[in-house]
């Protein structure tokens, strides 16, 4: 599950923990961190997803 804090402005706080735990790739950071910068109702697609390899 994500947690989400609400958004001030145009940027994306992500808490360095995510990085720090050696648990995701940086692939899946990567893309982690993209999925949360984009607005609360936006949705992704599994063919989508398989673009960002």
């Amino acid at each position: 599950m994500i947690r989400r804090a609400k958004r001030a402005g145009g940027f994306t706080v992500i808490s360095n923990v995510v990085f720090a735990s050696h648990q995701l790739s940086w692939r899946a950071m990567g893309l982690l961190a993209y999925i949360l910068s984009k607005p609360d109702d936006w949705t992704i697609m599994p063919a989508e997803e398989q673009g960002y390899k």
